[in-house]
């Protein structure tokens, strides 16, 4: 037997500063996207208009992201990325029990309701949505996968309940935190009222996660 790879692989396999570099300019196109949409809005949600954010011309934008569906649902996919790497770190706490480390990320969820960037965003991917069919269908997803995570705490709080039931209890427990942007979102309330809507959101969800529907 032969050791090592052949002439013919290690031709065909990519540098690793051509991967390294290409993975860079990913992230910089997705960083470009995450700004046009926060300062421009959707209306400014176009490859053109990101490519020049990114500083690069759009064929080059292009060799990465040949759609704007591609690009939307690479930067949705960042999106949940970013949002599943907080909640594990905080839910994979050994040093509390289950129903604090449950708090623990729904008081981080509760907290993003109140950034000015989190906000905008997902009012942009709202406004969206509601003009662009696969941007509708993307979005969908994105909150089926929140609802997900959220059943899958609720799995770790209480391993007994059934699965269709954690999936009801996810969806009221992502609605009522969605919801409350309206109301305790950035420079919606003062400090004091945010807070003392924030506990009893919290109160509630926790009363929703341990009793029967």
């Amino acid at each position: 037997m032969v050791k090592g790879r052949s002439k013919i692989a290690q031709a065909g396999a990519p540098k690793r500063g051509s991967y390294e570099s290409g993975r860079k300019r990913k992230a910089n196109i997705l960083s470009a996207a995450k700004s046009i949409l926060i300062n421009g809005g959707y209306s400014e949600f176009t490859m053109r208009r990101i490519a020049r954010e990114a500083g690069m011309e759009l064929r080059h934008l292009q060799y990465y992201f040949n759609t704007k569906e591609q690009l939307l649902r690479a930067f949705l996919d960042d999106v949940c990325a970013f949002y599943d790497q907080q909640l594990v770190l905080i839910a994979s706490d050994p040093m509390h029990e289950a129903e604090q480390r449950f708090l623990a990320c729904i008081d981080y969820l509760l907290m993003e309701n109140e950034q000015a960037e989190s906000n905008t965003i997902f009012f942009e991917l709202w406004a969206l949505a509601c003009h662009d069919e696969f941007a509708e269908r993307a979005v969908s997803e994105l909150y089926q996968h929140y609802c997900d995570q959220i059943s899958s705490l609720l799995k770790d709080l209480d391993p007994n309940v059934s699965k269709a039931e954690r999936d009801r209890k996810a969806i009221l427990i992502v609605a009522l935190i969605e919801g409350l942007t309206l109301f305790i979102g950035h420079n919606k309330l003062k400090t004091g009222r945010r807070s003392t809507i924030r506990l009893e959101a919290r109160d509630n969800i926790l009363k929703i996660a341990n009793n029967p529907l």
